[in-house]
């Protein structure tokens, strides 16, 4: 220890002396690599030191300074290489430092140095001078000194190691034989060569390399040979800077090396091909329509090359990094990788391509390979993958492609993930096994499996694409987001569809699970018209705004949400079951059968059974807003609950609907217009049934809480207690003293006759009495208030006696045929307690009813005048209301009246008419109408008119004033609308809508109620709305001619443009039976 202590003493001592005592500069260290050297050489100079100061190269023999280097404070150890071409020409130097005063503190020619600081001086030996082809034997630099042309054999010949062969920006020109330059000694390895600054041109080939290691070829032109470099079993050897070009048969061969770069050269229309190499690297080149190969090479590095119109390749190759590159302008493929494993394809741009079957990257018979963060856009196909496995394609962009972006055949383990493909044909996999497709992004694109088994399509977004298999098995598709795209299997089998979210498309899946989906806009439908969907089960997804068809039988739908979704089912044997829908429809077409639907929940949606489809089943549903439909046969609907929800059987018979629980429906939930169906056990609240046919079976059915009383081909009954009454075929029934109320039709009567309805209360019901081809019965002495209609009778209901009731319904009557409303004046308490029977009660909730209005002057209890019920039926003894007749209504009524024409009429005129307490001073409204029904021609009034008509939508905006006011105590009559009818055997509504009413004061209300009204268009020549022609036409067409009516050129039989009197002789004539056609 002591010892140590002494030494270090000792070596502060005489470190002191060369710092000068004075300066901050103090040094430790000063070492030179090698102080014997040849010009062209680089040498190393490396200082330990504190403080800051100077390194100088001074020439012994000029005393001058060759090179200053600054040694920096912050810096305790400095290495400073030193290159002595064109800096230290040959001759002797010595070193110099000194401190930041620049007073010299070390002299390397100083004596008694220590033996830490360099101690002599450096010597550079001048290069040899080359001016003709030679064999270099000896260790040097050499130096060529002029252009060497037309050389007949090869021209360098190098056999020795340790030589720098500086080519002086010269040229050696040869004459298609031998080589430019020879490294090669046939007994040895040789080592340390620097080939630099020579341009080789016209060589059967530039540089021939061979069995050689650390080998420089730097600032080359190796130009217009057959080949331009020719490099065998070296290694550890670098190739830079140079310009490789038009080479006729190969730019640059590497065969049996290791440990090479081939870095920063410029090659054009030549290509970079390796054979059975190890560990090179090929980096920062520029290649102009050339290509880089590998072939059986193991552990390559091609990174950071710019290619135009070329292309990378690697066969048969292992571990092959491929990254960084930018490849344009091809006409083939971009990268190929043939055969190989172990490859990364990395962070490369392949862009602007073309060409028929151009690939970016090609792919083929090769494994564990890596695709990541490529680009690859304007091509025909993107990435090309053929019978390879264990391959990743993540993170790359894919786009504008002709073909597909992705496309892998015949492949095994494949994991695609991350990927943006835009504008392509999409990922299209073919044959291909294990394969997991996660976390893309596709934009107009579509993914395709074709022949595959257990693959994953997973978190994908899909914009204006989707999903497809065809002849397939065992897919997931999952936590997919479609916009605008659909989910698509044909032909496949064990097919999972999971919790995608869909838009604008749908799902096709056959053999599969679709279960956590959301699908919105779209929904399940086939792919194509060789695509099915069935024997999938479909559970647990959110479809809204879309559809599904099911194709294929043996479907389980089941606890899915469906919003404004159509449910279509085109197969058999479907099991639909504890599912929510809302605001959509469910339809069964024709021939499909044995479909079972249950436990659902239905809101706003309509289910449809079609014609020929047979033995399905509707049970333990609840419908609310949503009606079923049925035109098969053997179908059975039992045990539902519906809420303003119905059945109607159309066409369809052997139906059964049983023990199901109907309330609150606003028409009549049990609609039945076909024959031999069994309608028992159902509750019905609110509501009722309703048939147009017969030969059905009714039992044990019940409205309100009392017997829905079905009666067929039946005669002498008697009805007791009933909560609604349906008689088909029969004759003699009695329906007395029942009350019945809150149903779809009170009293219904289809084929029945001879008959008696009396004394009963009918109240809150759509219709109180409705007569279906029921002539010659009498109807009497009923209280029939509250309903929608009072009564209907049909255009078959001939000869119904009708009196003593009281009607005060909004709508008391309708009629199509012809009935008696009164009998004889007699001497009897009427049904409003007036002294004499005769007609009936005519009154409306808004007392505006006839009996409420017109006067009894007698007081008798019977009207001074008829009551024109239409232009058929008249009550000839209208009871009067007691009361006081200046009682003004207390509503607004506005109603726009119903009629009937013929075809073709030119005069049609439905009235629009008011009943206040206000005076009317103004109004504005629009009339809605079917435009292939009639069309507006002209609108008539006493008071001023401002309209705008348009026929081609049926609209009509019209407002009137009246300054005077328009008293409307009584029913007053606004305006008159004058229409022109098309086709027979049509209907048209006129529908009010956005009115507003002024009184004389400019206070603006709206009507209380609104009565709409209607045109239906009959058969030619029928003026007075009865369909038939009879004696009531010809006489309006009389008054026509006379001039006492509008002129209807529908009444122009003749064609001649008016209405004259051969056009009523005609329709005598016709009447007479004396023609048969008018």
């Amino acid at each position: 220890m002591r010892f140590q202590v002494l030494l270090l003493l000792a070596t502060l001592v005489i470190l002191t002396a060369y710092t000068g005592m004075t300066s901050a500069l103090t040094l430790f260290s000063v070492n030179v690599s090698d102080n014997e050297l040849t010009y062209g050489e680089t040498f190393t100079i490396n200082v330990v030191y504190s403080g800051s100061g100077a390194l100088k190269i001074i020439n012994n023999d000029t005393r001058d300074t060759e090179k200053v280097f600054v040694l920096p404070s912050d810096q305790a150890d400095a290495s400073f290489n030193v290159d002595t071409t064109g800096l230290l020409f040959p001759g002797e130097y010595h070193l110099q430092i000194a401190n930041e005063t620049g007073s010299p503190i070390y002299n390397s020619t100083d004596s008694n140095l220590p033996p830490d600081l360099f101690s002599g001086t450096i010597v550079i030996i001048p290069p040899f001078a080359v001016t003709e082809c030679k064999v270099i034997d000896y260790p040097g630099h050499y130096i060529l000194q002029n252009d060497i042309p037309n050389a007949t054999s090869s021209c360098i010949i190098i056999e020795t190691s340790d030589v720098i062969l500086d080519g002086n920006n010269h040229v050696i020109d040869g004459l298609d034989s031998g080589s430019g330059i020879v490294i090669q000694n046939s007994s040895s390895t040789l080592n340390n060569i620097t080939i630099m600054n020579l341009t080789l041109t016209e060589w059967l080939k530039g540089v021939y390399v061979h069995n050689s290691r650390n080998v420089t070829l730097l600032q080359l032109n190796v130009s217009d040979n057959r080949i331009g470099f020719d490099l065998s079993l070296i290694n550890d050897s670098r190739i830079s800077s140079s310009i490789i070009q038009n080479n006729s048969e190969g730019g640059f061969l590497l065969y049996n090396s290791n440990n090479c770069s081939l870095e920063f050269n410029t090659i054009r229309h030549n290509s970079i091909q390796l054979y059975d190499t190890i560990q090179n690297v090929i980096v920062g080149n520029t290649l102009i329509n050339g290509e880089i190969s590998t072939n059986r090479a193991t552990n390559i590095n091609i990174s950071f090359n710019n290619l135009d119109e070329g292309s990378i390749s690697t066969s048969g190759s292992v571990i092959v990094r491929i990254s960084s590159n930018t490849i344009r302008y091809n006409s083939g493929v971009g990268i190929s990788i043939f055969g190989s494993n172990g490859i990364s394809v990395l962070n490369n741009i392949i862009e602007n391509n073309s060409g028929e079957g151009w690939k970016g990257i090609d792919l083929q018979y090769s494994s564990n390979v890596t695709l990541s963060n490529n680009s690859v856009r304007e091509s025909e196909y993107g990435l090309m993958i053929w019978d390879s496995q264990n391959v990743t394609i993540l993170d790359s962009i894919v786009e504008n492609t002709d073909d597909d972006g992705i496309h892998i055949s015949d492949s095994d383990t494949i994991v695609v993930s991350n990927n943006e493909i835009r504008d392509t044909g999409g990922i299209y996999i073919s044959s291909t096994h294990n394969t997991s497709i996660s976390d893309n992004q596709l934009q107009n694109n579509s993914i395709w499996i074709y022949d595959s088994t257990q693959n994953v399509i997973v978190g994908n977004t899909l914009i204006n694409g989707g999903v497809s298999t065809y002849r397939s098995t065992d897919i997931n598709i999952s936590l997919n987001n479609l916009d605008e795209g659909s989910v698509g299997t044909s032909y496949s089998t064990n097919i999972t569809v999971y919790s995608n979210t869909i838009t604008g498309g749908g799902i096709n899946a056959y053999n599969g699970i679709v279960t956590g989906n959301y699908v919105n806009h779209s929904g399940i439908q086939p792919w194509d018209y060789y695509s099915h969907f069935g024997n999938c089960t479909v559970y647990n997804n959110t479809f809204e705004k879309g559809f599904i068809e099911l194709t294929e039988d043996r479907n389980a739908v089941s606890n899915n949400s469906f919003n404004e979704t159509i449910v279509s089912i085109h197969s058999s044997k479907n099991t639909i079951s504890n599912n929510n829908f809302s605001e959509g429809g469910m339809y069964i077409y024709q021939k499909r059968n044995n479909n079972v639907i249950s436990n659902n929940v239905f809101t706003n949606t309509q289910i449809s059974i079609s014609g020929e489809s047979n033995n399905n089943t509707i049970t333990n549903n609840t419908l609310t807003d949503s009606d079923v439909s049925i035109r098969g046969t053997s179908n059975t609907v039992s045990d539902n609950y519906f809420s303003n929800s119905g059945i109607s059987i159309y066409e369809g018979t052997n139906n059964t609907i049983a023990h199901n629980t109907f309330h609150n429906y606003d028409s009549s939930a049990i609609y039945i217009h076909s024959p031999n169906n069994t309608i028992s056990d159902n509750i019905l609240t609110n509501t009722g049934a309703f048939v147009s046919v017969g030969n059905n079976n009714f039992q044990n059915n019940t409205v309100n809480g009392k017997p829905l009383m079905y009666l067929e081909k039946l005669k002498d009954v008697t009805i007791g207690d009933a909560g609604q009454v349906i008689a088909v075929d029969c004759e003699n029934i009695t329906t007395r003293n029942l009350e019945i109320s809150n149903t779809s039709v009170a009293i219904e009567f289809l084929n029945t006759t001879k008959s008696l309805i009396e004394s009963n209360s009918i109240h809150n019901n759509e219709y109180g009495i409705y007569f279906l081809s029921s002539p010659e019965n009498i109807i009497r002495n009923n209280v029939i208030y509250d309903d929608e209609l009072g009564m209907f009778l049909d255009s078959n209901s001939n000869n119904n006696t009708i009196y003593n009731n009281l009607f005060n319904n909004t709508r008391n009557v309708a009629i199509s045929s012809t009935n008696l409303w009164s009998v004889a004046k007699t001497y009897a308490t009427n049904i409003i307690g007036g002294s004499y029977l005769g007609g009936n009660a005519w009154l409306t909730p808004y007392k505006t009813g006839f009996s409420q209005l017109a006067p009894d002057s007698n007081g008798d209890g019977i009207c001074d005048y008829p009551y024109q019920i239409d232009q058929n039926n008249v009550d000839l003894l209208p009871l009067k209301v007691p009361g006081n007749l200046s009682n003004p209504p207390i509503q607004t009524i506005l109603e726009l009246e119903s009629t009937s024409s013929p075809p073709n009429s030119t005069a049609t005129l439905v009235s629009l008419k008011i009943s206040s307490d206000e005076i009317i001073a103004g109004i504005n409204l629009t009339v809605v109408y079917n435009p292939n029904v009639v069309e507006l021609i002209e609108i008539r009034s006493d008071s001023t008119i401002y309209s705008s008509i348009d026929n081609s939508n049926g609209v009509a905006k019209i407002l009137l004033t009246n300054t005077s006011g328009i008293n409307a105590i009584q029913q007053a009559t606004l305006l008159t609308l004058k229409f022109k009818t098309k086709h027979s055997n049509t209907f048209t509504y006129l529908n009010i809508t956005d009115v507003e009413l002024s009184n004389n004061y400019g206070n603006v209300f709206q009507p209380d109620i609104l009565l709409n009204g209607s045109i239906t268009v009959t058969i030619r020549g029928d003026f007075n709305g009865n369909e038939r022609v009879d004696i009531g036409d010809v006489v309006k067409i009389a008054y026509m001619v006379i001039g006492m009516s509008d002129e209807d050129l529908a009444a122009d039989f003749n064609g001649d443009g008016e209405v004259d009197i051969a056009d009523l002789a005609k329709i005598a004539y016709y009447v007479l039976g004396e023609i048969n056609e008018l």
